[in-house]
């Protein structure tokens, strides 16, 4: 389920069984800046596994907004916006919270996030070869999803 209207109203019908949030994570800088072009191939991948892994387990994890925010950020504060976002979403009865980012500045934030941290390497999206990263980020959602399923059953 998505964060869009028809989802919400399939989200109260079902909301016994939607036990997990999943919220991307994606910097950005400035449109001119020199990795501007990295930072919207990252927007693009963010959004295929992302979408894949709402996917493969509707019913069971509701996919938030991505959260965007700006790679020269405080991000001891963006943890504590997040956290406080996260306590709000728990008391809602979710279980298990996911955050699925490239940027490796989360790694070294990870232990203070209120909840798990999904980081992978972003690849990048060429467009003549935009089938073949497709490929790519499909399996990457695939493995991410193995990853999920570990964390339930060990919760």
């Amino acid at each position: 389920m998505e964060w869009k209207q028809k989802d919400r109203e399939r989200y109260q019908e079902a909301k016994e069984y939607v036990d997990t949030i999943f919220i991307p994570l994606l910097g950005i800088d400035d449109i001119a800046s020199n990795q501007a072009q990295d930072w919207l191939e990252q927007a693009d991948a963010i959004q295929v596994i992302s979408k894949e892994i709402e996917r493969h387990y509707t019913g069971r994890v509701f996919l938030y907004p991505t959260y965007t925010y700006h790679v020269k950020c405080d991000y001891q504060l963006e943890v504590n916006r997040l956290n406080n976002w996260i306590e709000n979403l728990k008391n809602e009865h979710f279980k298990h919270v996911f955050f699925l980012s490239f940027d490796p500045q989360w790694k070294l934030n990870e232990k203070d996030l209120n909840g798990q941290l999904l980081w992978i390497t972003a690849p990048s999206i060429n467009e003549r070869e935009k089938e073949d990263a497709l490929k790519v980020l499909h399996h990457q959602a695939k493995l991410l999803s193995d990853l999920i399923r570990t964390y339930w059953k060990n919760s």
